[in-house]
């Protein structure tokens, strides 16, 4: 499993600038990775690269990455027929042999890579739910806070020093260690920690204090959501969390420096998982250790994955995802989760995106979002908003998309709700930057659960005159649509016979 972060030069073809500087890139770090580091930690990065590659598909930018690893690992071959220490400078001259014909042949891949075009687009990597897909945003992030004990170096054996990383980092932050239980549950009534709660995707294995930080909540949801919900893995057991410091001095195995006193950590399962469950989780979890957000170690009695989250860092995370930089795009945003709901799926979250990019495609329709969003008025319909939402007179406030019909919001949809406000701004940035319209064309929708269906949509006869004077009548099987819509997601989607016939694949008759 491998981390990638979705940028906008992800979405269209990259350019030969792009893949040159690449090149050039890869081959000084490759060099320069050789000289300072052991030589098999290069043939180590090759080949988890080409087994994430394989399991994870093609995706734009693969190729130049491929190349990337490639000349590491020619320069790792070329290590060891010198035997060359680590760390030490050599002459570099000798390395040349055939390792031309080689790089030959890496500069006719680049050039077919210029002319290929991209293999899969953002919005099915967004579908996937998996990798842990990053939106890299431009805004500033907040201060660091204490410094990161995390060196970016994954492994799941766990160490000395990474406990006590953790224990001077909580130290740092001001975390409070819980000297009883009933300070834990005084900390959790004061909102330092919260109560996780069962889900669908999250089971308890008997724990007593399901206590945790905020911030970790947040990534033990999202982590279960994934397991759960995008790998068909069934629930994601938690076999703790908050531990005070009485009980703590009580385990066999207890550490005096342990932050679980401070809801910083949580004990996860390690058992009782078919074989591609277990090496998802374990590779996530070292692909957010590699980014400095979280530690991790696989423990054994009992069998579980200790995982302590570094709350500045996966709070920053957070904010940078949800993070949208122009205007557009965060009104198509909010538009696309206000229309869709909180549970609309990513590829109808889309295709609403689409249908409002159409309509500015349109001749017929306002040349901008900001407009269509606010239009007022459909064909020969008017007098009524397009989009609900904007005319409710209530403040657009997500959770209000997430609470129980009684209004009540629990964390767990809370932070669920975060969560789907993230994927919907990845969402929003792929479908302002593609260019595979999954509609065909579509400009018009409505929500599958809607009974009766919309006025506009019911079969209706209209009366028609010919050029001659006679009338006719015409028969709408399917209203204002110009065929039968199509289902994607919770919504059907299809081409107008009027507004926005112009944008429609084929053309309307």
């Amino acid at each position: 499993m491998t981390t990638l972060e979705l940028r906008l030069e992800d979405v269209r073809k990259p350019s030969f600038v792009d893949l040159v500087d690449k090149a050039l890139n890869g081959m000084s770090t490759a060099l320069r990775s050789c000289m300072l580091a052991p030589c098999k930690e290069q043939q180590e990065a090759r080949r988890q690269f080409v087994d994430a590659v394989r399991r994870e598909g093609k995706y734009t930018t693969w190729v130049p990455m491929l190349i990337y690893f490639e000349l590491k690992n020619r320069w790792r071959q070329a290590c060891n027929r010198l035997h060359m220490p680590a760390g030490q400078p050599a002459e570099v001259s000798v390395l040349f042999g055939r390792e031309w014909l080689l790089i030959a042949i890496f500069l006719a891949v680049f050039c077919f890579a210029f002319i290929w075009p991209p293999q899969q687009s953002a919005a099915m990597t967004v579908e996937q739910r998996t990798p842990e897909i990053h939106i890299v945003g431009t805004n500033n992030y907040e201060p660091a806070g204490p410094k990161n004990w995390l060196n970016g170096e994954a492994e799941l054996n766990g160490s000395k020093d990474a406990v006590i990383g953790a224990f001077t980092y909580a130290k740092d932050s001001g975390y409070e260690f819980a000297a009883t239980e009933s300070r834990l549950i005084e900390m959790v009534e004061e909102g330092t920690l919260v109560e996780l709660e069962e889900t669908d995707s999250l089971r308890f294995n008997h724990v007593s204090r399901p206590y945790v930080l905020p911030v970790v909540a947040k990534f033990l949801y999202r982590l279960a959501d994934q397991y759960y919900y995008g790998q068909k893995c069934g629930p994601l057991v938690l076999n703790g969390a908050a531990r005070d410091l009485e009980f703590q001095a009580t385990l066999s195995n207890g550490s005096n420096k342990s932050v679980h006193p401070t809801g910083m950590a949580v004990d996860l399962k390690s058992t009782g998982m078919s074989d591609s469950c277990h090496e998802w989780l374990e590779d996530t979890l070292l692909e957010i250790e590699t980014a400095r957000r979280i530690d991790s170690t696989e423990e054994h009695s009992p069998a579980h994955y200790h995982v302590v989250v570094a709350p500045h860092e996966y709070e920053r995370w957070l904010k940078a995802r949800q993070h949208v930089g122009d205007t557009e795009t965060d009104t198509l945003r909010t538009a696309m989760f206000y229309e869709g709901g909180s549970n609309e799926t990513i590829n109808g979250y889309r295709a609403i995106g689409w249908s409002i990019r159409n309509r500015v495609r349109s001749k017929d329709f306002p040349n901008t979002i900001q407009a269509v969003i606010a239009d007022g008025s459909y064909g020969k319909h008017s007098g009524g908003c397009q989009f609900a939402f904007m005319c409710d007179g209530k403040p657009e406030d997500r959770y209000e998309l997430c609470r129980a019909a009684d209004g009540t919001l629990s964390n767990y949809w809370r932070f669920r709700c975060d969560m789907r406000w993230e994927e919907v701004t990845m969402v929003a940035k792929a479908v302002m930057a593609e260019t595979n319209d999954p509609t065909g064309g579509a400009v018009l929708y409505y929500a599958t659960w809607m009974k009766p269906k919309p006025h506009w949509a019911r079969p209706r006869t209209e009366k028609r005159k010919r050029k001659n004077g006679t009338s006719y009548k015409l028969e709408l099987p399917y209203g204002d649509f110009a065929e039968e819509p199509i289902e994607i997601g919770n919504h059907y989607f299809g081409c107008s016979r009027y507004a926005g016939s112009d944008v429609c694949e084929g053309g309307v008759s």
